[in-house]
């Protein structure tokens, strides 16, 4: 998993987390209101790697140089593999999750294509069509799609199921609903991405069954409309009127539901400025920040100049009883590139002089600073009895990996 990703996932978590924390301080009741505030917290979410971009691209990463030491010499590789691994780790099932998001809208493409027009006086000027392929009402984007049944529906069920998708269509609620899934895709490895999948979802259909309960004036005999419904949705990525929270829709409904108010344009305006803050404050930067920019990042990255004769740094009494070793070592550089102090952080075995080898070693290596500022990176030591290829003095070879 890269660490981009990871960090802007803990950061959407904070988000998240601040705004459920204040819908529930402030006892925000009003389903529009927090669909507002939700999808504005999706689409902040998506951004977060690029608002973390603004903020910590300037800052010099802390970089991480990996040493294999044997009597036959040294080699010097960068962390490239293990970021590989773990950039792989993220990018498979991101893709798999993508490819199954395009499949899912290609194919509600495909029915709301095939369907059939409707052009009756009910539709009142909306996209309506009838498919075969759809088993309970649903909206795609802003186009209606209803099942062949629906020509044997009463009047007020049709009304009713008119009033529930018209509302889907004037919140624009399939659209929010492609985000937070696409959302979901990008940060599936975090719980509440998929929470608030269903969060949006779940709050589309109570503002639209509000709606349809006021039209119908009965919730009892919109409750009954509902249970008649197949629960097999055309696509995920459409509005289905028949959700899988059917039952708490329909006791909700029963317990007397009343329709809230809809957004106005200052309103909406408004609780997406509400947001802001929190985005701003879950965006923060969390280490200094250089003066240089994000362009000059690759170029601000410390740089191992010249090391001495590696194998000579190899415990004679662990070469002797054959004994390898992994020390873990931090660095610190002073602003003209001077290795002015070491700390062992790990050290296997212990007893057998490779912490103090490292920090020798490491002590004695001819660096470059470029950011002209004290900088503080890890260096992993292997001492290995088996033959190392000598390492090579180009800069190349000696660049520190991010």
């Amino acid at each position: 998993m890269t660490a981009v990703s990871l960090e802007a996932a803990v950061r959407s978590t904070v988000l998240i987390m601040l705004v459920w924390a204040a819908i529930a301080a402030l006892r925000l009741r009003n389903p529009h209101r927090q669909k507002a505030l939700w999808t504005s917290v999706v689409f902040a979410s998506l951004c977060m790697p690029l608002l973390m971009q603004i903020h910590l691209a300037p800052a010099v990463a802390a970089p991480v140089l990996r040493w294999t030491i044997g009597p036959g010499g040294a080699a010097l590789t960068d962390a490239s593999g293990v970021r590989l691994a773990g950039v792989l780790v993220y990018l498979i099932p991101t893709l798999l999750l993508v490819c199954r998001y395009a499949f899912g809208f290609h194919r509600a493409r495909r029915i709301r294509r095939e369907a059939q027009s409707l052009c009756m006086p009910w539709a009142n000027g909306l996209d309506v069509r009838v498919s075969g392929r759809v088993a309970s009402p649903a909206t795609f984007g802003t186009t209606i799609l209803l099942p062949l049944e629906c020509s044997t529906w009463s009047r007020r069920k049709l009304e009713a199921v008119m009033a529930h998708e018209r509302a889907h269509v004037l919140h624009r609620d399939c659209y929010v609903l492609w985000l937070a899934r696409l959302h979901a895709c990008v940060f599936w490895f975090n719980p509440l991405a998929w929470w608030l999948t269903r969060k949006l979802a779940a709050l589309a259909e109570q503002t639209s069954d509000e709606a349809a309960v006021e039209t119908v004036g009965d919730p009892a005999a919109y409750a009954e409309i509902l249970l008649g419904l197949r629960l097999r949705p055309a696509s995920e990525l459409a509005a289905a009127m028949a959700s899988s929270d059917l039952p708490a829709r329909i006791e909700r409904i029963l317990s007397g539901v009343t329709r809230s108010p809809a957004l106005r344009l200052p309103q909406l305006l408004a609780m997406v400025a509400a947001v802001l803050p929190a985005v701003a404050l879950a965006a923060a930067p969390l280490r200094p920040i250089a003066v240089a920019g994000a362009s000059e990042t690759a170029s601000l990255q410390p740089r191992v100049v010249s090391w001495g004769p590696l194998a000579s740094y190899y415990p004679r009494e662990a070469m002797h009883k054959g004994i390898e070793g992994m020390v873990e070592l931090a660095v610190t550089l002073d602003s003209a590139g001077r290795a002015t102090d070491t700390q062992i952080l790990t050290e296997y075995p212990l007893d057998m002089g490779f912490g103090a080898a490292a920090s020798a070693l490491a002590h004695v290596m001819k660096y470059s600073n470029p950011t002209e500022q004290p900088v503080t990176f890890t260096i992993h030591v292997k001492f290995a009895l088996t033959e190392a290829s000598p390492a090579r003095t180009d800069s190349s070879q000696a660049t520190v990996g991010g």
